[in-house]
């Protein structure tokens, strides 16, 4: 059976039940919290339909599968704030996540939805089901690589370690001693992790970062608009949110904004005032989490040079399913795919 949340007040009222679902599922990430999906939309979406999928099972209305959406003015469901979420999807209960009858349920409510003209769902992971079963079930549907993700793990720290660099035993020595070289020049920084378990959100500090690089043309305010600031507050205060900040002295320099889920950190935003700051901060973060138990330090979507040339990551990829339900709309899907390729093909001779 399918229940859909159409409103704010539902919305809010359904934060329990969300929250226990979420607690549930151990393959989740921070951009499927309550936290993340309310505040996202009632702060950049709200002039969008909310139209929150709920798939119970029909002998004892347990709740199966939440897909939080929205549709937008043309009429496409998509992921609530798939612009800023580095991986997309709905929660679903393990042992239905490949089950077909949940999926025929759901493609059967989208094919008899008038509202509904078609869908995007972006940044899917790679064992996301989504990518897949969807194109047995929609006839016309594209499918495309959009970006790519990467992470590390960090080992926790061991008796015969040296320094943290030695836990990195997935690179090789000469790639190694960039890091060592690094290393040596963060004598005078310190890192500190800022949560809300431990300390109020340091507003001041983000702000003063981000002012310095609206003044150095490094982002637009458009970027940080005030809407979008006050989200990462409010992911702070509910403990989806830390920020790592580097200093020099009394100055903070620059601060990654992680979100984290037991021992994964995922680096969702960064914040700097000078770009070589970044790679400092990550390596101390690397030794917070080294110094703490372990874990994975996730570099999320989009593959930048000087994490892959530094930490060597190991590398995946992220997809977009695309599906109109009339004939001008598949048109417009298809020139959309060619138009994405042909970027990607041309992108390395442009450059030159």
């Amino acid at each position: 059976m399918i229940n859909i949340l159409k409103t704010k007040d539902e919305f809010i009222a359904f934060k329990q039940d969300w929250n226990d679902f979420y607690s549930q599922l151990d393959y989740v990430t921070p951009f499927q919290s309550y936290s993340f999906n309310f505040d996202s939309w009632s702060k950049l979406e709200s002039n969008e339909r909310l139209h929150i999928i709920c798939i119970y099972r029909q002998v004892n209305m347990s709740l199966q599968a939440i897909f939080p959406c929205i549709i937008t003015k043309k009429g496409i469901l998509q992921f609530i704030n798939g612009i800023h979420s580095d991986f997309c999807g709905a929660l679903i209960l393990e042992d239905v996540r490949k089950d077909y009858h949940l999926y025929k349920e759901f493609v059967d409510y989208i094919n008899d939805t008038a509202d509904i003209k078609g869908f995007i769902f972006d940044n899917l992971k790679e064992d996301n089901y989504m990518s897949a079963v969807f194109g047995y079930f929609f006839k016309g549907l594209q499918t495309r690589m959009t970006n790519k993700w990467s992470y590390l793990h960090v080992n926790a720290k061991q008796e015969s370690d040296k320094t943290y660099l030695d836990s990195m035993i997935h690179i090789s020595k000469k790639d190694k001693y960039k890091l060592v070289k690094i290393n040596k020049m963060l004598v005078p920084y310190n890192m500190k992790l800022f949560k809300i378990s431990e300390n109020p959100y340091p507003k001041d500090i983000v702000d003063s970062i981000i002012h310095a690089m609206l003044t150095f043309g490094i982002r637009t305010e458009a970027y940080f608009s005030d809407d979008f600031k006050s989200i990462i507050e409010n992911l702070y205060n509910d403990g989806v949110l830390s920020v790592a900040v580097t200093y020099k002295g009394n100055e903070p320099l620059v601060a990654n904004l992680y979100l984290i889920q037991d021992n994964e950190y995922i680096n969702w935003l960064v914040v700097y005032k000078e770009g070589r700051y970044n790679t400092m901060n990550l390596l101390q973060s690397v030794e917070y989490i080294y110094n703490n138990g372990g874990g994975i330090l996730n570099f999320a979507r989009g593959i930048y040079e000087y994490k892959v040339s530094n930490f060597r990551p190991e590398i995946h990829n992220l997809y977009r399913v695309e599906y109109s339900k009339s004939f001008m709309g598949k048109v417009g899907d298809l020139l959309s795919f060619y138009k994405y390729y042909l970027k990607v093909f041309l992108k390395p001779y442009i450059r030159r």
